[in-house]
């Protein structure tokens, strides 16, 4: 059985594509052009597998990162690795690698579990390591792909997996986890350094008094306190930032909560949609 493992050049894919030929399946790396290619290339020569170079650059710049830009000076924080997910991970990657290859199945390196609940009906559950779970991510993704899908790590600690990597001696940096935004490696506001629409504007309190200035909405985000520079006795956060104003608006933690959400888009993984009133706890 051939499957198609999406290498990003890190510790958990290469793991992942390692342990699918320890169990007797037919691997081919697939991996996007990327910066990081080049690890992907080394992993593939170590496993002795093949290595499917895709050129996704085009759809990733206009579904991924413009989204990106464009959330966060709508004063809004973007989740680019759930879009990436939706979009290429598991939509137009999964469907080209697939095709590319021959593949089977397709796998990655996520924490995370699928629960095959009947024949064309697929769950996904929360990796066995709550600590690095990536479920999550996942959120807006359509369940249908998962009948194809594969999580090798799924049942596995990150501490197991490193294991894993030293033992096999697999050509990657065991220690390092990927917690920054890929496209941006000097940190995401690097994108924003030289962006006209990024403003300097005031901070202001719940009353309405103008307590300090800010450089830029983009710099921050609802129940932020770290960054805002502010010298008040008392701690405060986030609140709201007012777009249209160029406002950071400021509170006591207290006044951070809500009684009511909007969700937009929302994703019923694997279920019908609801028909009728919904009670959920989060």
């Amino acid at each position: 059985m051939r499957v198609a493992v999406a290498l990003s050049g890190g510790v958990d894919s290469a793991v992942a594509a390692f342990l699918l030929l320890q169990h007797g399946y037919e691997v081919v790396g697939v991996t996007f052009t990327t910066p990081f290619t080049q690890n992907c290339r080394s992993v593939a020569d170590h496993l002795e597998i093949p290595l499917v170079e895709l050129d996704f650059s085009a759809l990733f710049e206009r579904r991924v990162r413009e989204y990106f830009l464009r959330e966060y000076l709508r004063g809004r924080t973007p989740n680019p690795c759930v879009v990436c997910n939706q979009a290429l991970k598991f939509g137009a990657f999964l469907e080209e690698a697939l095709r590319r290859t021959g593949a089977q199945f397709y796998a990655t390196g996520h924490y995370a579990r699928i629960l095959r609940a009947s024949e064309h009906r697929c769950l996904i559950l929360k990796g066995r390591d709550a600590e690095h779970d990536q479920s999550y991510f996942l959120v807006l993704t359509n369940a249908r792909v998962y009948e194809r899908v594969l999580f090798p790590l799924g049942e596995m600690s990150k501490a197991d997996v490193r294991a894993v990597a030293r033992e096999a001696r697999l050509p990657v940096d065991v220690e390092r986890s990927s917690r920054d935004v890929c496209f941006a490696p000097a940190g995401y506001r690097s994108l924003f350094a030289a962006d006209a629409r990024v403003r300097c504007g005031d901070i202001v309190d719940w009353k309405g008094r103008v307590v300090g200035r800010h450089d830029g909405l983009v710099h921050y985000t609802v129940g932020q306190r770290k960054g805002l520079r502010l010298r008040l006795g008392y701690p405060v956060y986030v609140q709201r930032l007012d777009v249209e104003q160029n406002r950071v608006i400021v509170a006591p933690r207290r006044l951070l909560y809500a009684r009511s959400v909007l969700v937009h888009p929302v994703n019923f993984v694997g279920f019908e949609r609801p028909r009728t009133a919904l009670r959920v706890q989060a």
